[in-house]
């Protein structure tokens, strides 16, 4: 009984630790996936919505929208307001008060929000 007693918290810890590895390994590969599935028919049909970041080199938003938009391969086109005297009239048009601003189609997002973004995208894909 007394060996019993020894072993039980030995195996609650290898236990619980098995589980906040799987848990944590399920959180990175969902992190990794695709905002959108390969085989959904306007990925395959190269239909996506029209993405635009208006950024500076600098901007630590800019480069978060950047990296996750990268990671979800969301094709996107990066126009930078300070390099390019084009892109920066067509920001100062689109009414820019702040970087990063967003296009998606007909859609302006100022700043970079996750969730915002994937609601706008996703919504002009039409899942």
């Amino acid at each position: 009984m007394t060996r019993l007693k020894q072993v039980i918290p030995l195996v609650l810890f290898v236990g619980m630790a098995g589980a906040v590895i799987a848990g944590v390994q399920k959180g990175l590969s969902q992190s990794r996936a695709p905002l959108v599935d390969p085989n959904h028919p306007k990925v395959v049909n190269n239909e996506l919505p029209s993405v635009v970041l208006y950024s500076a080199e600098w901007c630590t938003y800019c480069k978060a929208a950047r990296t996750y938009f990268t990671s979800k391969n969301v094709p996107f086109v990066e126009r930078d307001i300070e390099k390019s005297p084009q892109a920066e009239r067509e920001y100062r048009r689109l009414g820019g008060q702040g970087i990063p601003l967003i296009t998606i189609n007909d859609h302006r997002i100022q700043g970079f929000d996750k969730t915002g973004f994937k609601s706008v995208y996703l919504g002009e894909i039409e899942l």
